[in-house]
């Protein structure tokens, strides 16, 4: 199935939640899905995860090449959000990080400092 790609603000928080919850759940139910890259985002707070959390459990969501913070922030957060890593690099993959269901899925990418 093809989902299109959402692109966050940089910063989701108890300022932009709810504008952000009703995207996530507008997306899911239309597109049965959700992409979110994470290129351009430097936190995300635990409520929007809490919202990425609750989505997961209806549809898959895909964190796209997430910052060390918010690849943390899905682990401890995230529930059954999945991270992926799309850019091109010579580093080996890290291994993946057990927690509840999550599955990342490193694919040869680097996550930008």
């Amino acid at each position: 199935m093809i989902v299109p790609v959402f692109t966050p603000p940089p910063r989701i928080d108890a300022t932009n939640v709810a504008a952000f919850a009703k995207r996530v759940r507008e997306h899911v139910d239309g597109h049965g899905g959700m992409v979110i890259d994470c290129s351009e985002v430097v936190w995300i707070a635990a409520c929007g995860m809490h919202v990425l959390e609750m989505a997961a459990k209806d549809a898959p969501v895909t964190l796209v090449n997430p910052s060390p913070t918010v690849h943390l922030m899905a682990a401890t957060f995230g529930g059954d959000v999945e991270s992926r890593y799309e850019r091109m690099s010579t580093a080996s993959p890290e291994p993946g990080v057990p927690h509840r269901g999550l599955r990342a899925v490193p694919t040869g990418g680097r996550v930008a400092s």
